[in-house]
């Protein structure tokens, strides 16, 4: 595949073209002065060939007497080519030139490339901010590393990893109030009213006044100059550096090693802040990736350790406002607050890479395996819905316990609206097993009227305990059960001619009889015959202290009359 590059500085007396997207000659396939209709480079022509040196690339072809403003046609090879810094020069004050430039070092802060690692200390001063950008661009299909740890995270600091347009540097700004501030923005931005309520980032503030790095609004236009508004700001002039028109951000701000904020901006317009989840910032860090193609982006991110199996997972993502069609930098920023920070933080950054690739529609009809034991990784941003396919051989998933999934942890709370697979039943009006022999699977069964067939069984343990008393000459205080429990049945047989009062009470004691009140009063009949009552409580009778009872010759709470030994009989079974 092919594609044609618009980020390129042209010097016809110099007959010279720069481009950040310039890194082998041998990707550089065409270039056409489109304004003259002259090819000027062709690879396959001796008399059109050029040299790289870095991102120059000089031509063979004569083109001084062409202009510098003409319009050229760059076609370059298309493909997945990589960028990546690993930091392995040892180098202090500065990055690596050969991928980055430190664009400024904020006031109390530090830039070192040492162990392999590019380490920034954010210092303690108030609107300090460090930048570090990439000398590439990028368009098209994106995929953005960073490899780093923080060692603390706290309030008023905010580090970026983003990839950002340049709308321009060294811009003059005045600051007119504490809200409003006046951009002079380049003549090829195109500026006009239809650009009023778009919003960019003004960084890199060098000039009078007080000012903070971030994202502001254009509030109104004139000519080339932008006024955006802002806040807390104080009358200056100096310059300033204007980006992010579009962006794809990674920020980390907040007090929380688990989370950090992703958005994506095309044209002025941003969808806003999502608070994503990742696995840390703390030692030993996380891997964030970026990516963006075809009007979709994503934000995954995977902790720095080894496992067995791939562990990348995705945390936010956008379908709209997604600036796959701008040409970005990548950018590594720490901004402090306008409040000083407490302490110092250190970013220790282990890598960064952009991958840039072409999006093809790719059909697979056949794989030769590599390794039959390890699945194939594969990674999809965005695709067409697909017919079911079948499966063969053993597939295993692991439904993660949660409210949205059938999976349910043991003791968690019940939530309105919580997913789940209702058990079924089948209806037999007369019960019949559907089972052939023990030890099958079964499933429940209902009656007619819906409600669960349910047999009682015979156990030779597990029932309600079993108590009996003959009474003595007093009231019979007794303490039954000392703790919570139930009653099922009461029987109780009287001798005397007189009625008799069976007294139950809440407590895990004997009962003061006269003083305690009880919970419940049962008049036993009297007859010298025998006579009694009996009491069935199927679902129990519920004592949530503990069972006692009393026998007393009155009704009232307060009596205390003593019945004859041997009158009365009481049998109670309880648990």
């Amino acid at each position: 595949m092919k594609k044609i590059i618009q980020d390129y500085t042209f010097s016809a007396s110099a007959k010279t073209i720069t481009s950040s997207d310039f890194t082998k000659l041998s990707e550089i396939a065409l270039i056409t002065n489109v304004t003259d209709n002259i090819i000027i480079y062709n690879f396959a022509d001796p008399a059109k060939g050029a040299t790289l040196s870095g991102r120059v690339l000089t031509l063979v072809w004569d083109t001084t007497a062409m202009s510098d403003t003409d319009n050229l046609q760059i076609i370059m090879h298309a493909g997945t080519d990589i960028d990546r810094v690993g930091f392995a020069k040892a180098i202090l004050n500065n990055v690596d030139t050969t991928m980055l430039t430190l664009k400024q070092t904020g006031s109390g802060m530090t830039v070192n490339q040492t162990g392999g690692n590019l380490v920034i200390t954010s210092g303690t001063t108030a609107r300090a901010e460090t930048i570090i950008r990439g000398l590439r661009s990028y368009s098209g299909g994106i995929r953005a590393r960073i490899q780093s740890i923080l060692s603390q995270r706290i309030i008023n600091q905010q580090f970026f990893y983003e990839l950002v347009d340049v709308v321009g540097d060294s811009l003059a700004y005045t600051i007119n109030s504490a809200t409003s501030i006046t951009v002079t923005l380049p003549a090829s931005f195109g500026l006009s009213a239809q650009n009023v309520g778009q919003s960019m980032t003004l960084q890199q503030f060098s000039g009078t006044g007080t000012f903070l790095s971030g994202r502001y609004p254009i509030a109104s236009v004139s000519g080339n100059n932008a006024t955006f508004t802002v806040s807390a700001f104080a009358a200056g002039t100096g310059t300033l550096s204007a980006v992010g028109w579009n962006f794809y951000r990674l920020e980390y701000s907040s007090t929380t090693a688990t989370n950090a904020l992703y958005d994506t901006q095309r044209n002025g317009y941003a969808s806003g802040n999502t608070t994503a989840t990742i696995n840390t910032t703390a030692s030993p860090g996380h891997m964030a990736i970026i990516t963006g193609n075809d009007g979709a982006a994503s934000l995954q991110d995977q902790l720095i350790a080894s496992t067995a199996v791939i562990q990348t997972a995705n945390r936010a993502s956008r379908a709209v406002m997604v600036p796959d069609d701008a040409q970005v930098f990548m950018q590594i920023r720490v901004l402090n607050g306008s409040t000083a920070p407490a302490t110092t933080t250190t970013w220790t950054i282990g890598q960064v890479s952009v991958c840039h690739f072409e999006a093809e529609s790719v059909i697979v009809q056949d794989m030769r395996p590599t390794n039959f034991q390890t699945a194939l990784p594969v990674e999809i941003m965005r695709g067409v819905a697909l017919a079911t396919q079948p499966v063969s051989g053993t597939v295993t998933a692991t439904i993660a316990a949660a409210a949205t999934t059938i999976a349910k942890a043991e003791d968690a709370v019940h939530a309105s609206g919580d997913v789940g697979v209702p058990a079924m039943a089948i209806r037999t009006d007369t019960p019949a097993t559907t089972s052939s022999a023990t030890g099958d699977y079964d499933i429940l069964h209902t009656n007619s009227l819906g409600a669960l067939q349910v047999a009682q069984n015979a156990h030779t343990n597990g029932g309600a305990i079993p108590y009996m008393l003959i009474s003595a000459a007093s009231t019979n205080a007794t303490s039954l059960k000392a703790s919570a429990g139930q009653i099922y049945t009461i029987a109780a047989m009287n001798l005397n001619a007189s009625p008799r009062y069976l007294k139950l009470y809440n407590k895990a004691s004997a009962p003061t009889v006269g003083t305690d009140t009880p919970l419940q009063v049962y008049m036993i009949p009297g007859n010298t015959a025998g006579s009694g009552l009996t009491l069935s409580v199927p679902v129990g009778m519920e004592f949530g202290t503990g069972i006692a009872f009393a026998i007393t010759t009155g009704i009232a709470t307060s009596d205390t009359g003593a019945v004859a030994a041997s009158e009365i009989v009481i049998n109670i079974n309880y648990l």
